[in-house]
């Protein structure tokens, strides 16, 4: 279970995390409301459909990035060394747990995430402020659940700069998303804010 790496230099770390910039902001222009609307007159895109074709383009864009990392030596080895890769399986499984719990508390409130049902019946769904599960204790438990899974990665140079990069483009999305969310949602969800964190011990 050892490491695998490779000489990089900073200018190709320097690129990958550029990569990795644009992709996050084309995915957050992609999200803005006058965008969206732009792109639906042009494309004469249902509504309804505007989710999934945003999921889909997302999951897409991430290839390039991806793959440059890979080129860099990234993606070669998960696994940490002995004795750390124990609690990594720990963090990772965690994570992992807390996606699975807190995208099953969504789908029981009626939100489809990626947009799937809202294209098949022609409709968008209404905006649900989602209490239970995770949502109890965390107002981004996703947001969270993916961070320790950036980090609980291997610990090539390329996977470090992934992982930096990213996080830098999560706090900068929830940031964004609490401002959408208070000005969309108002008192209801500034008294849900005022009571949950953001993150342990974080609520702003």
């Amino acid at each position: 279970m050892g490491m695998v790496t490779q000489a990089v230099s900073l200018e190709e770390l320097a690129a990958l995390a550029l990569a990795w910039g644009l992709w996050g902001a084309l995915h957050s222009l992609l999200a803005r409301e006058g965008i969206r609307a732009r792109l639906q007159g042009w494309s004469h895109l249902p509504p309804a459909a505007y989710r999934l074709f945003y999921s889909i383009f997302a999951m897409l864009s991430l290839l390039p990035p991806l793959l440059y990392g890979g080129v860099l030596g990234g993606f070669r080895s998960y696994w940490w060394p002995w004795p750390w890769w124990p609690l990594q399986i720990l963090l990772a499984g965690g994570a992992w747990g807390l996606v699975l719990w807190a995208e099953w508390r969504m789908v029981l409130a009626g939100v489809d995430n990626f947009g799937l049902r809202q294209a098949l019946h022609h409709h968008e769904d209404p905006l649900v402020l989602v209490r239970r599960g995770p949502y109890r204790y965390l107002r981004h438990p996703m947001y969270l659940a993916t961070l320790v899974l950036l980090w609980a990665r291997g610990l090539a140079p390329a996977d470090l700069a992934t992982s930096l990069a990213l996080t830098i483009y999560l706090a900068l999305g929830t940031w964004h998303e609490e401002r959408k969310l208070r000005r969309q949602m108002g008192d209801a969800y500034r008294d849900y804010a005022n009571k949950v964190p953001i993150i342990p011990g974080l609520k702003w």
